[in-house]
Parts: C-alpha cells; structure tokens; sequence
C-alpha cells in the first residue's frame, strides 16, 4: 500500500535512520571489531597485519589528504611510496552523513584555488 506523507524528504534523517540498520548489524555480525574512526581502524591494520615493512599506498579522490597523512605516519618503512590522485572537479555526488551534506561537485581544492 503506497502512502502519502506530508513531510518533505529530509537527506539527514534519512542517514539517520540507516545508523540504526548499520548499528543492528554490526551488533548482529560480532565479533567483527568496530572502530570509533577511520585512523583507529588504519592503525589496528597497521599493527596486526602490515607493520613496517614497504608498501606502496595509493589513495584516490586525495581531498584534503587525511588518509594520506595517517599512513605516513603509520607506516615509515624507507622504501614505502604513497601516492595520491585527484582530478579536482570534486564530489561526483551528493555526499550525505549525520553531521552534514556535502552537495555534488564540492570542491575544497577549487574553493581555494580558483581557475
């Protein structure tokens, strides 16, 4: 039965809603660990599986260089290479999460940078 609502969609409660499928799911999928953050998580992957031997990182759609950042200095092998790619026409989406809305092409690179 299709029914109508008055309200108007919203991207926010939408991701909202999907927290708690994801929460469900990771407490149905334990003992899987979970991590609070991405840098938690690259850590934990460093350590049990990685260590410091050279690897060559490459990081696709770089933004601010967060990711890239964290493996540096995580892994400082001398051999290691990290290498990062972006074309600069940014989001090629609507990005959305609990704390904001990132609308398509947002670009911090060419905020900063202007043509």
């Amino acid at each position: 039965m299709l029914v109508h609502s008055p309200l108007k969609y919203c991207e926010r409660i939408d991701a909202l809603l999907r927290l708690t499928l994801l929460k469900a799911w990771i407490n149905d999928n334990q003992p899987h660990r979970y991590f609070a953050s991405r840098e938690s998580l690259y850590a934990h992957v460093a350590k049990t599986i990685i260590g410091n031997v050279p690897i060559s990182f490459l990081e696709f759609g770089v933004y601010q260089g967060a990711s890239m950042q964290a493996w540096t200095n995580l892994n400082t092998a001398d051999e290691s290479e990290f290498i990062g790619f972006d074309s600069f026409e940014g989001l090629p989406e609507t990005w959305v999460n609990v704390k904001m809305i990132l609308p398509r092409g947002l670009s911090q690179q060419r905020e900063r940078f202007p043509p």
